[in-house]
């Protein structure tokens, strides 16, 4: 998608009977006219309202997206719009609809934006010498100084963008390079860092940058998050393809990456380096990493670079939404990755889960800096707990789900969808997670319904695979800084 909306952006609806508003971020129009060919549409806003400029028009036959147009001429309280495709005769009169979409709709719904949902947009320009950058979203999309983009090749960090001034529609940043000689072009995306879900609710992900080998133990180098609180040591959990696969503590700090011992959870395997990372000259660190990957002859999962890293944060610890994991079995008990620097005390009692069921409790008998010694404990019924490698252990309760709203039925033009909703009132005007296999890979909005039926668009900026019918729309918890995605 063209124009304003490339840097994706939400919408809100005012129904018929409403009173348009200059400053809303959508108004719904009066269709005026449309010419022969059925491209080319005229506008004008009830209540004599003036048409803010930097917008595009939506048009939809009934509560079904039908196309983008742009622009060709507003003046005032009158406007005619390009559209992309025309526009079928048998809806010319009776259920046509259009509504504005303004230019700063991005950054109204920074606040609401679902976890786990990226925000990408491209490079504009990069200065001479390659050290500075413009990248394609400014005040407009909530975007402040302060914040950061970074750019992956196939996963890996390879450049982090540091925002240094903000305009309306763009930004300018300082490259850091997170690899040696990063191919950095302008149209390469680059994704907010921490991304706006959390930012909000005070997460850090990451990603693997290199591995190391240093006499059989792996050296992980991960991209430096910045912006939320975190202990020292920082717990580190790492995931591969969504799965966990191990976890660490930090052991040092520099610009660009912190450096942690990966320990595997049971049935992972270590894996090198596929690229040469950057690093700051004092860095002690600062060696190539080997350039080829073994792959597993046992078939296991193996930790690769690229691989996402979680962050233990404080107001993880404060709000007790982490989850521990038992790595080690000793003859005093079962071994946890939290300690007293994640809030646990010696007799605490937790909740233990075994693939996302809770399988019973454990009380924990002794307490070091990063870890500790759970005891099960006997259920009322039944025999003591065995308890195995890889168990969650948690302080709270495990997070609410996300609630299915519906699944995407057609979609035209990579962006406009059509849904069949559950119930006769799914949430219009809200950024909805588009899922599939278990995770988020867009942002939609619904605009209309008439009863199962609804309709909508996909944010582009939000999109990391494109969006195709059977993707199911999934809304967040209510208190959205309570959601997880683990």
């Amino acid at each position: 998608m063209a124009g304003f909306l490339a840097c994706g952006l939400s919408v809100f609806l005012l129904t018929r009977d409403a009173p348009a508003d200059a400053g809303s971020p959508i108004i719904e129009l009066c269709i005026r006219h449309i010419d022969r060919d059925g491209r080319r549409v005229a506008v004008s806003p009830p209540n004599a309202v003036e048409i803010p400029l930097g917008l595009r028009l939506l048009v939809c036959d009934g509560v079904r997206p039908v196309a983008w147009a742009d622009p060709v001429e507003v003046d005032g309280e009158q406007g005619v719009f390009q559209l992309g495709q025309a526009v079928p005769k048998a809806v010319f009169k009776k259920s046509l609809r259009a509504w504005l979409v303004t230019a700063d709709l991005v950054g109204a719904i920074r606040s609401r934006w679902p976890m786990g949902a990226s925000l990408s947009v491209p490079i504009d320009s990069i200065t001479l010498g390659g050290t500075r950058a413009w990248v394609a979203a400014g005040e407009r999309h909530g975007v402040r100084v302060g914040d950061r983009w970074w750019l992956r090749i196939g996963g890996q960090p390879a450049a982090r963008f540091d925002v240094r001034f903000v305009a309306p529609g763009v930004c300018f940043c300082s490259i850091v390079p997170l690899v040696a000689d990063p191919p950095i072009e302008p149209g390469n995306a680059v994704g907010l860092w921490p991304s706006p879900a959390d930012q909000r609710a005070g997460r850090l992900t990451s990603a693997v940058c290199c591995i190391e080998d240093r006499s059989g133990t792996s050296l992980v180098w991960v991209a430096a998050p910045e912006g939320v609180e975190v202990p020292k040591p920082a717990h580190l959990d790492f995931y591969h393809d969504g799965g966990y696969i191990g976890h660490g503590r930090v052991e040092r700090m520099d610009d660009r990456f912190w450096y942690a011992r990966f320990h595997a959870a049971s049935g992972a395997e270590r894996s090198t380096a596929v690229a040469s990372p950057a690093s700051q000259p004092a860095s002690e660190a600062a060696t190539s990493c080997p350039t080829s990957a073994p792959v597993s002859e046992s078939g296991l999962t193996e930790l690769v670079v690229g691989d996402e890293v979680r962050v233990r944060t404080q107001e993880d610890i404060r709000r007790g939404r982490f989850a521990a994991r038992v790595f080690e079995l000793a003859a005093e008990g079962a071994l946890i990755s939290a300690g007293e620097v994640d809030g646990v005390e010696a007799g605490d009692r937790l909740t233990m889960y075994r693939g996302g069921q809770d399988i019973g409790r454990a009380v924990v008998r002794r307490v070091q800096r990063s870890y500790s010694v759970l005891a099960a404990v006997a259920a009322d019924s039944g025999p003591w707990l065995a308890l195995r490698v890889n168990d969650e252990a948690r302080l709270g309760p495990p997070p609410p789900g996300l609630t299915r709203i519906g699944m995407i039925q057609e979609v035209v033009a990579g962006t406009l969808f059509t849904a069949k909703v559950a119930g006769r009132n799914p949430p219009l005007y809200t950024p909805l997670a588009v899922r599939s296999l278990g995770r988020t890979v867009a942002v939609g909005i619904l605009v209309a319904r008439d009863a199962s039926i609804a309709g909508g668009f996909i944010l582009p900026c939000s999109m990391i695979e494109p969006v195709v019918a059977g993707m199911e729309l999934a809304q967040e918890p209510a208190d959205p800084t309570e959601g997880d995605e683990e």
